[in-house]
């Protein structure tokens, strides 16, 4: 069983807190400091759904000026990608919602697009593939409806 993160890996889990603790910033300082592979970064933040979120945080720490020009450009484009999917998703996600308030159905906004606005105060922090709500039992007939 693997127990040792990679650098790359702890750089993962440290750029996508939504604050870094006491002694967490130099952390992120000194695994830099150790020429890490900014493909692996990449790739572990794409595989995760964070390279927004990353990329926020290194812009956040003024780190992200100092990655390598084409790494910078592939976050940049996965960010702007999952930035326009994530309003798309949410103005629908608005629509969705002002029918059951129409409807007089309660909903409760759970996870994912809460987080975004809660924790993190920001609507692309990270890929969205759903919203997930939870409803009364009693109102399935109606929410039925108006997915239909």
């Amino acid at each position: 069983m693997k127990t040792e993160l990679t650098k790359e890996e702890r750089l993962l889990i440290l750029l996508t807190l939504s604050t870094l603790k006491e002694g967490e910033e130099e952390e992120v300082r000194q695994l830099i400091s150790q020429d890490p592979s900014w493909e692996a970064l990449l790739t572990l933040a794409e595989e995760n759904a964070t390279a927004p979120l990353v990329q926020h945080s290194l812009c956040k720490l003024g780190l992200f000026k100092n990655l390598p020009q084409a790494i910078r450009h592939r976050f940049e484009d996965r960010s702007d990608r999952i930035q326009k999917a994530n309003e798309a998703r949410i103005a629908e996600a608005k629509n969705l919602f002002a029918k059951f308030e129409e409807k007089k159905v309660p909903v409760v906004i759970l996870k994912g697009i809460l987080f975004a606005e809660t924790i993190y105060q920001n609507p692309h922090y990270k890929k969205m593939n759903d919203v997930d709500i939870l409803i009364r039992q009693e109102d399935l007939e109606t929410v039925y409806d108006i997915y239909e």
